[in-house]
């Protein structure tokens, strides 16, 4: 099954400006440009890792981007600096060494747990589910940090006279979309997954014929699905597009059925096998010369009863296998489509 996507999109380092400035302001001007300009690069190396944790199945080559991400935002930070204030005011410079600081320490730090996070998180719902607040977390941390910096850079230009028009780039509008692709993807995803985990845990109670775990697990399941449905219906689709919920809703309503309909059969299974064996350890109990008709009659019917009713068991657990599959496939296939058509490579 697809893990939950290893990234999500980050805060872009500032919103390319352009400025219109009083004859005062242009050297205030040049030397904001000249500190800036090495941090363009950092937005457009952010934008290949984004795009590269939306579509590569490959997890080295995503952790390779990120380690090559956290690479260059540390050396613009160093570049940064050492240049000199502005007429002995560092502030400006200051600020954006701050910044490069915090995205630097969010990209190792946070970014570094989660990828350590991210090994365990399929092994429960409560371990994903914080796999994905830490990512939430980390975004809004540096999406904070950003907005700390438009402030400083705006404290700036209106300092020195420096008129801002903040216009929005190419690489800029990709990460703010690919952010909102990912929110929508991972908000079913914890509904899907919720489910997929709680049918796992009735699954192997059943194969390890612990009856007492699987009529748990079955009621467990039959409220998980109920519950994920309801919240299904508050989700709008994306511009459009909801093959997501369409997905989802499909698998649910499949594990809803199977645990509130279908495996029913597992406990009228279960009870007839259990009058068999009953039957058979008196019937085996007498000699053969003491055995009646009856005796004889009743173990027949048994027998056939219990080996029809495991035909029945049988054939319904294979369709079960299959329709699990099929919708399990189905869903891997639709989030995988909804990125293709959202997330430009």
């Amino acid at each position: 099954m697809n893990k939950a996507l290893k990234g999500i999109a980050i805060a872009c380092v500032m919103l390319v400006a352009a400025s219109i400035q009083a004859r005062s302001g242009r050297e205030a001007l040049t030397y904001m440009e000249k500190i800036s300009k090495p941090t363009e690069k950092i937005p457009i190396d952010m934008w290949d890792y984004i795009r590269s944790a939306a579509h590569s199945k490959n997890a080295v080559q995503v952790e390779n981007k990120r380690r090559s991400l956290i690479q260059n935002v540390a050396a613009v930070r160093a570049a940064t600096a050492r240049q000199p204030g502005f007429d002995g005011d560092t502030t400006f410079r200051d600020s954006l060494v701050h910044y490069l600081t915090t995205l630097h320490i969010i990209l190792t730090e946070d970014y570094g747990k989660i990828v350590d996070m991210e090994e365990v998180a399929e092994q429960s719902y409560d371990a994903m589910e914080a796999y994905l607040l830490a990512k939430e977390k980390a975004n809004v941390k540096m999406n904070e940090a950003a907005e700390a910096f438009r402030k400083a850079e705006e404290e700036y230009a209106s300092k020195h006279n420096i008129k801002l028009i903040y216009t929005e780039s190419e690489v800029s509008k990709n990460l703010k979309k690919a952010g909102e692709v990912m929110a929508h993807y991972n908000q079913v995803y914890l509904i899907f997954f919720k489910s997929y985990k709680q049918e796992l845990y009735l699954l192997d109670a059943l194969n390890k014929q612990d009856m007492g775990k699987f009529e748990q697990n079955r009621l467990a399941l039959a409220k998980t699905t109920d519950k994920g449905l309801d919240l299904l219906d508050d989700i709008d689709d994306y511009n459009g597009d909801d093959s997501l919920l369409e997905a989802c809703e499909e698998y649910l309503e499949f594990a809803n059925k199977e645990a509130e309909e279908h495996l029913k059969i597992v406990s009228e299974f279960q009870s007839k096998q259990e009058q068999f064996e009953d039957i058979k350890r008196a019937f085996e109990a007498k000699k053969q010369s003491e055995r009646t008709q009856k005796d004889v009659d009743l173990y027949n019917a048994k027998v056939k009863e219990v080996n029809d009713a495991s035909h029945r068991y049988n054939n319904m657990m294979d369709q079960l296998n299959q329709n699990r599959s099929r919708l399990i496939d189905f869903w891997n296939k639709s989030g995988t489509r909804f990125f293709e058509r959202h997330v430009p490579k």
